[in-house]
């Protein structure tokens, strides 16, 4: 025992390498002791029990006793494959009382916890391989407005914070206050909370889901110094213009023209028409497609654009299941423009249609600047 543990010291420098990213398996083949690593998109094959020892040690971070050649291109080869990190990231409180937190601290030990899936979901990301840290920074920093009222607005204002966003408010405050049978079992609203204001208990509430508290100082929540040092310049407040701003239903005209003009990022889903509902591209005024140029391929591919209709038999919500499904799709679209912040994001120049009736295959449609649209020829510029 004591040879194996003085081992993994002298060997310490192979630990370099980083760690294997979560969620990695040994994945069976028809050859006898062959295993695959990876997933469907892409794998790597082992072939030795040399390289099968180097995923068992990257992925445990000890070093055993073995051919140490052999074993170190073993693990260059995985670590070439994208499949590592070079750190595990562990959430930082602030200070409290004078006194830095300790492992016994609660909170520590809850956001710990919180924080585990979200950062192995960040760490796929490949940005600074550092264990999702840098990812989940850019979220804590991110002011998102949730515009309209409906289910799915109600579900984004829950799912967002949650997720590491760090500030997630309504845009109208005013709008239909009074929380409606239409909101129960939405988030965690329940019949006890009919006639309740929605927007006080939604802020109320939010305090307590969020990851990260958007009213909290510097460093609360941290997740290592990569987040320290961007809140340490940048924290969501109510003077920061939005990140994005996510709108839910029709969508007047002076909004439009005042988003489009400030370069505000905004996206819009759609009323139900008929069975499907729409999500626009995010729309980066002056560099991507626009709600026009949406509107004018809808026209030349269909015939008819749905931002100019008139209702007859028109239902504004939709069903629960659907509901969750469109709010945790948008959700990951604005999460992916957040982790991203470049044209190439999900959901930039791209139409999302949603059959509410087959959620399996949302249909994603992708748009350019159309040629007859002001905002190709330079005007929002």
């Amino acid at each position: 025992m004591s040879n194996h543990l003085n081992h993994g010291r002298l060997n310490h420098g192979r630990l370099n390498h980083g760690r294997l990213k979560r969620g990695l398996a040994l994945l069976a083949t028809r050859e006898p002791g062959v295993y695959l690593i990876g997933d469907r998109t892409a794998s790597i094959r082992l072939n030795s029990r040399v390289e099968l020892t180097a995923a068992h040690e990257l992925a445990s971070g000890v070093s055993g006793p073995s051919n140490q050649d052999l074993e170190t291109k073993a693990i260059e080869r995985i670590c070439n494959s994208g499949f590592t990190s070079q750190s595990q990231p562990l959430p930082a409180l602030p200070r409290r009382y004078g006194a830095l937190p300790t492992a016994r601290d609660v909170a520590m030990q809850l956001i710990i916890k919180r924080s585990a899936p979200e950062l192995a979901e960040c760490e796929w990301a490949q940005r600074d391989n550092d264990g999702g840290a840098t990812t989940l920074a850019l979220r804590s920093s991110a002011r998102i407005l949730i515009s309209g009222r409906s289910r799915i607005a109600t579900l984004l204002l829950h799912l967002l914070p949650q997720s590491g966003v760090g500030s997630v408010e309504s845009a109208d405050r005013y709008e239909s206050p009074e929380i409606s049978p239409m909101d129960i079992g939405m988030a965690d609203i329940g019949m006890a909370d009919i006639g309740g204001n929605f927007y006080q208990r939604q802020s109320a509430r939010n305090i307590s889901f969020a990851l990260f508290s958007a009213k909290a100082g510097r460093s609360e929540g941290n997740i290592n110094e990569a987040l320290d040092r961007t809140l340490e310049s940048e924290r969501p407040t109510t003077h920061q213009q939005p990140t994005l701003i996510i709108h839910c239903g029709d969508l007047g005209i002076e909004d439009q023209v005042d988003w489009l003009v400030s370069s505000q990022p905004h996206l819009i889903i759609t009323k139900p028409l008929g069975r499907e509902v729409a999500i626009s591209p995010i729309i980066l005024p002056g560099q991507s497609p626009c709600l026009r140029c949406m509107e004018l391929y809808e026209l030349d591919r269909y015939g008819f654009s749905r931002f100019e209709r008139i209702p007859l038999t028109q239902i504004d919500e939709s069903s629960v299941v659907a509901s969750h499904f469109i709010a945790s799709l948008v959700a990951s679209i604005a999460l992916n423009f957040i982790d991203s912040k470049i044209l190439t994001a999900q959901g930039v120049g791209e139409i999302t249609y949603i059959d509410r009736l087959d959620l399996r295959a949302p249909q994603v449609v992708a748009i350019e600047r159309h040629p007859l649209c002001g905002c190709s020829a330079g005007f929002l510029q």
